[in-house]
Order: C-alpha cells, then sequence, then structure tokens
C-alpha cells in the first residue's frame, strides 16, 4: 500500500497488518505546471486582474459561511468561492494573488492534491491545518503555506497577506522552489509512476 499521508501510513500498517509506503504525491504532479509556456497559457482561461483571492473545491456549509466572511474582509469584486476543476481551475488559481484552502473534514490529512498545483503556478497558500503534523510542517516550513488554527482566522490572515506584496513575492519564490526541487528529486520509481499518470490522463481511465 502506498500513502501521500505519513500520519495514515501509520494508521493503515495498524489497521491492515500490511506493509504501507509514503510516496509524497508531489511525485505525481505533471511537469507541464513548471512550463513557463503552460503558465502564461493557464492565465486567459479564467478570471479578472480584478480577483484578489481563490477558494476551489466542493462547498460545504462550513467552507461556504467562511467563503461569505471572505468576500466580506476582502471585498472582492468577483466570487472567491468556485467550483471549477482541471484547467479552468488552474486558470483561475493564475489570476489571484493568493489561495485559500481548508480540509473538508476535521482533522483530516493535507489536501495536498490541491495545494501542489498552486505552488506550482508560484500562488501563496493559506490554510487550516490538518490532522498531519508531518505535512503541516513540511509545507510551512519549505514551501511557505501560511496555516490557521482555526477557519475563522482566514479572511483577516487573507486581508493582513494581500496587503503586504513583499511576502507576497517571497512567498512566490518559495513555491517554485520549493516544487522544483521536489521534482528534481524523483527516483526511477517515482518517474514511472509520473509515466503512468501521464498516460492514465491521456487515456481517460
Amino acid at each position: 500500500l502506498w500513502s501521500f499521508s505519513p500520519r495514515d501510513v501509520d494508521q493503515l500498517q495498524q489497521m491492515t497488518g500490511r506493509d504501507v509506503v509514503y510516496v509524497p504525491l508531489w511525485h505525481t504532479l505533471d511537469r507541464s505546471f513548471l512550463d513557463p509556456g503552460f503558465r502564461e497559457q493557464a492565465e486567459g482561461m479564467y478570471g479578472s486582474d480584478e480577483t484578489k483571492t481563490v477558494f476551489l473545491g466542493s462547498i460545504n456549509p462550513r467552507r461556504g459561511e467562511i467563503c461569505s466572511r471572505v468576500k466580506e474582509t476582502v471585498r472582492s469584486r468577483v466570487p472567491v468561492c468556485l467550483d471549477l476543476w482541471g484547467e479552468y481551475a488552474v486558470g483561475a488559481y493564475r489570476w489571484s494573488q493568493a489561495v485559500f484552502s481548508m480540509n473538508f473534514y476535521p482533522n483530516s490529512s493535507l489536501e495536498v492534491h490541491r495545494l501542489n498545483p498552486i505552488l506550482a503556478l508560484e500562488r501563496p497558500v493559506i490554510s487550516t491545518r490538518s490532522g498531519d503534523a508531518a505535512l503541516n510542517r513540511i509545507y510551512e516550513q519549505q514551501a511557505g503555506v501560511i496555516f490557521v488554527d482555526t477557519v475563522e482566522e482566514i479572511p483577516e490572515e487573507l486581508l493582513k497577506l494581500l496587503g503586504d506584496q513583499r511576502r507576497i513575492r517571497q512567498l512566490r519564490r518559495r513555491a517554485e522552489a520549493f516544487i522544483r526541487k521536489s521534482v528534481a528529486d524523483l527516483g526511477p520509481l517515482c518517474s514511472a509512476l509520473q509515466a503512468l499518470v501521464r498516460t492514465a490522463n491521456e487515456e481517460n481511465w
């Protein structure tokens, strides 16, 4: 068994009695995200230069409430919470100055499947802490993700970040460096996994 979460590795081993291996999910990140041409193309897919913050994903009551608070606090003139996926989500990321994230379920593993593409596109991220302390530490110390302890802190933290363009530039550099280093460290097995993911995407598995 493979898992992207160190915490889940421990839990799965206890539940199943089988060997479980930690495989960071950035190993499946499509290398096209590192192509400057792809980034420029993504900018034209969705959005407006008025966009300040974006949250993408399924909206449950907890997320919807915070999205409303963010809109009131940041006073963005466009919707900040969008149900977009795939290339449209990528375009929305590129039009944002910052992206905020919160787990769908409290105390769940960090939603790295959403964070990695955002970081690859050099966007600062504010997120609630997950139930996986190891992933929190990696993404906070290495990738520059700003973590808050409760969802109620997100609106004010976003407002503070948007008022500090120097910090935004610093976080963008950290995000890019983190993803480039992570992808560069892939071994033969992980390169094979990436090839499998690309094939699956092409064949619509």
